[in-house]
């Protein structure tokens, strides 16, 4: 059995047998990955400290037939600060769901995991507004996924948009009436798109919004996430019980 190191993001633990786990790690060139963590539940356990989501870390495997089993695992950073701010964590939270829906094992995502673990360092330094980091998120995981919005004019006919935003990007007043969902938005919120969609990180977290354009925003790309993902995670359901706005 081969011994190899690699670099990932923990974006799920389940727990199985007595004192085992099984995580689901976004590795670095690789994609995601399933290891199993003997005895990681043990107090004791050289993994204890080191098997939790948000875990971002150098994982030495031992690689069998099938399975990957844990051997050593190298804290780069555990995000702990998260814990400390229910908002952060419950948004940090939405973001780990989302990127293991939307990613799948053996299909290297590097960009999907350093924009996700440039997020978490921001949001546990409390330089991110975490209901800002949700919509440049939101858009940034759509992009990688293949999904440009269109912003230029109505993506149906071409002609100029009326700052109505649909799931497939602006469109004309005409257009929006065959349209499942739109929201009305400003000029402000077509700008900001583009420039989310142009930048990355770290660059990509140096603005700032107003609440009033920031509920747009979210509004925009919540109806983005619900046509392409189409899929409700309790994550994004505790988010919207919160009633940040």
């Amino acid at each position: 059995m081969a011994l190899s190191v690699i670099r990932g993001l923990i974006l799920k633990e389940v727990d199985v047998g007595e004192a085992d786990k099984i995580l689901t790690v976004l590795v670095k060139g690789i994609g995601k990955l399933s290891i199993s963590a003997r005895g990681a539940r043990r107090t004791k356990s050289q993994f204890a400290g080191g098997t939790s989501v948000f875990t971002y870390a150098d994982f030495t495997v031992r690689t069998g037939v099938k399975h990957h089993f844990l051997t050593q695992v190298d804290i780069i950073s555990s995000f702990y600060s998260l814990t400390k701010d229910l908002t952060a964590l419950a948004y940090a939270t939405y973001f780990i769901e989302l990127v293991d829906k939307t990613t799948s094992e053996g299909v290297p995502s590097d960009k999907t995991l350093y924009l996700t673990v440039s997020i978490l360092k921001r949001l546990s330094d409390f330089k991110l507004r975490a209901e800002l980091a949700s919509p440049i998120f939101a858009l940034k995981l759509l992009q990688y996924n293949g999904f440009m919005p269109h912003t230029e004019n109505c993506v149906h006919c071409g002609k100029p948009h009326s700052n109505l935003i649909s799931a497939y990007g602006t469109v004309c007043y005409d257009c929006s009436k065959s349209e499942a969902k739109t929201v009305k938005v400003n000029e402000s919120i077509i700008y900001t798109i583009n420039y989310i969609l142009l930048t990355e990180p770290p660059k990509l977290f140096d603005f700032k919004l107003s609440d009033e354009v920031l509920k747009q925003l979210q509004l925009a790309t919540d109806i983005m996430l619900d046509a392409h993902f189409g899929f409700a995670l309790k994550s994004k359901k505790f988010i919207d019980s919160l009633n940040i706005y």
